[in-house]
């Protein structure tokens, strides 16, 4: 997932929180969401962009990817994490030079420190947003003419696990007490065209993802959910502990079996 955490009230912020276990839970979601975020991608018909920005980039995992996924001349990463950046910083390798480079920059804020670009991509952010509709119009005055923005967000997750049905209507409750959405692909796709932003392709992707990987993510998300005070004045403590145990528990399962799918609704919007 992108990340952009929040110095806003606890109502607004973001909320896997910008901690160790918050980046080593991105690195993971990057490989499990590679495969539909290069689909995406490729599909797009974006070419090789002069100048690409990850919105909300984190660590850099995905801001990496968009650079070896497209070929871009420029990359650029842009995260209000200090912590996130710091790290995405220190693992520029030798020979990379400034591509990519990271900044330090709040998401919602427009103009962006890095001139204007061809492409802007975002993943598993729009959710976190206040004010979704009004910060993608702001976007797109930091693209050139016939630039690209690409999203990706969850339209619903099919689920049979009862482990699984808590942990996702918890975090859609809590998200819902901040006045955020768990699943706002149906919100973005209502979009359709704005005044200078043009559709050329909206999409529900579906994805599988393992028992394990999954439980895997949903474990390191608790340890950031359970110190919420949503959940201090809603949840009784061993309902999160057995919550926590029985997704460890399922996170070190084998086997590949896949009781879990996401459907990701993929936008491709133009500046015109």
């Amino acid at each position: 997932m992108n990340a952009q955490p929040s110095n806003e009230p606890d109502r607004h912020r973001y909320l896997f929180a910008d901690s160790d276990v918050a980046a080593r839970r991105l690195e993971f979601l990057a490989q499990v969401f590679a495969q539909s975020t290069k689909a995406l991608l490729m599909d797009a018909g974006v070419g090789a962009p002069a100048h690409a920005v990850d919105l909300g980039c984190g660590p850099g995992y995905t801001t990496r990817f968009l650079a070896q996924t497209l070929g871009c001349q420029r990359v650029s990463g842009l995260d209000n994490s200090k912590a996130f950046i710091s790290l995405a910083r220190s693992s520029v390798h030798d020979g990379e030079g400034e591509n990519p480079s990271f900044h330090l920059h709040d998401i919602t804020k427009v103009p962006f420190p890095i001139g204007p670009a061809n492409l802007l991509y975002c993943r598993f952010l729009i959710t976190h947003l206040a004010e979704p509709e009004a910060t993608i119009s702001s976007w797109a005055t930091q693209l050139q003419s016939n630039g690209y923005l690409l999203m990706e967000e969850a339209e619903w997750i099919d689920t049979s696990l009862s482990v699984f049905t808590d942990y996702l209507e918890m975090t859609e409750a809590i998200l819902a007490s901040q006045s955020n959405s768990l699943y706002p692909g149906g919100l973005l796709d209502n979009l359709k065209n704005t005044d200078c932003l043009k559709t050329r392709l909206s999409r529900v992707y579906r994805l599988s993802i393992t028992n394990a990987d999954a439980a895997t993510m949903f474990y390191l998300n608790l340890q950031s959910l359970k110190d919420h005070p949503f959940i201090h004045a809603n949840s009784a403590g061993t309902e999160i502990q057995r919550m926590e145990q029985d997704l460890l528990t399922l996170s070190r399962t084998t086997g590949g079996r896949s009781q879990i799918e996401w459907g990701m609704r993929q936008l491709v919007f133009q500046r015109i």
